[in-house]
């Protein structure tokens, strides 16, 4: 293994020493190689630090990666805690996306964030006092009934109730849409030893966890733009009521292979509705047509086209930034061995 370090956060040697200090001999023996991550400034000024290191523990330096600014990549399956932010009047369209204490594929909603009219924060208590976004989101979660529980127990539900009358969207995404159902309920006790509770009321449908968990690649269309959309389902949950009644998209392809089937579930005025679909704003067109009808909600003119990518996939961009930085050559030998 890589041992790699932050030296952003400061105190990067510690970080080293002491890690190695802590794991049993079997485990620092794997250890082959320690990296310098996110360095700013000259690189000469570390040399002493970096020879005095290798002295002490053993183990070579084989790279001190710069801060790369900009860098588009996927955050792990977390929030930061910045992003909840004040309303921001540069732009119009706000995401509220409810911050779970499970939260999970919080990397739906970044597709969303680069977006120049639309601000997404994360939100993890209602405010009274704060005007309505334009939509609340409730995403997945890694433990959908404890999180429901959190829901209810912040106040979400009734926060939730003020949207719907204010006729703003709501949308949740996996374990979000479960939420938004009658009940879920876990024979197996899948996700701890209650059989089950009560979900938000809100769709016409009960989730029942079953035994073996739903992953997969989707491929299909969303039934009011007619666009496609794209994305992939991880799930335990299955519907037991008839969605085909109000489904909100029509898939035709599962892991690629052809299929006629529905995903989801939207309410008469098409305001509220629920999806299991994950990666869904990755899908350009879709994501702008989404927008715009929040901008025609609130009379704003629609936009023809999202902000342009940087050509190129980001880690190929990420890998030649970071290639002069690395000594390729140990760990070549590292892989080798």
């Amino acid at each position: 293994m890589l041992l790699v370090g932050n030296i952003d956060w400061g105190g990067v040697f510690a970080q080293f020493v002491g890690t190695m200090e802590l794991l049993d001999p079997e485990e620092r023996q794997l250890v082959r190689g320690f990296l310098i991550n996110k360095f700013r400034g000259d690189r000469a000024l570390l040399e002493p630090g970096i020879r005095w290191l290798e002295r002490r523990c053993g183990v070579p330096v084989v790279g001190t990666l710069p801060f790369l600014h900009d860098v588009e990549l996927l955050e792990e399956d977390s929030v930061a805690d910045h992003k909840r932010g004040a309303p921001d009047a540069g732009r119009p369209i706000r995401i509220d996306v409810v911050h779970l204490p499970r939260i999970s594929n919080a990397t739906d909603f970044a597709p969303l964030e680069r977006e120049p009219d639309v601000q997404v924060r994360y939100v993890e208590r209602p405010e009274a006092d704060e005007a309505l976004p334009d939509c609340l989101i409730l995403p997945g979660s890694k433990s959908t009934m404890a999180d429901l529980a959190f829901v209810r127990q912040q106040g979400w539900d009734r926060y939730l109730r003020r949207c719907v009358d204010a006729q703003r969207e709501v949308v949740g995404i996996c374990g979000g849409f479960q939420m938004l159902g009658r009940a879920i309920l876990d024979p197996h006790q899948a996700e701890g030893r209650a059989d089950g509770m009560p979900g938000l009321g809100w769709l016409p449908m009960r989730t029942v966890f079953e035994a073996e968990k739903v992953v997969t690649r989707v491929e299909g269309l969303h039934l009011e733009s007619r666009l496609p959309v794209a994305g992939y389902e991880i799930h335990m949950g299955r519907l037991h009521e008839e969605s085909a009644q109000r489904p909100a998209f029509h898939v035709t392809k599962r892991s690629g292979r052809a299929v006629e089937d529905h995903d989801g579930m939207q309410s008469s005025d098409g305001r509220l509705w629920g999806t299991y679909l994950h990666g869904l704003f990755d899908t350009a067109a879709f994501r702008r047509w989404w927008v715009n009808r929040l901008r025609g909600r609130r009379g704003l003119p629609a936009v023809p086209d999202g902000p342009a990518s940087p050509s190129g996939d980001p880690y190929d961009r990420l890998a030649q930034a970071l290639r002069p930085h690395l000594d390729l050559d140990a760990l070549y030998r590292i892989l080798d061995a």
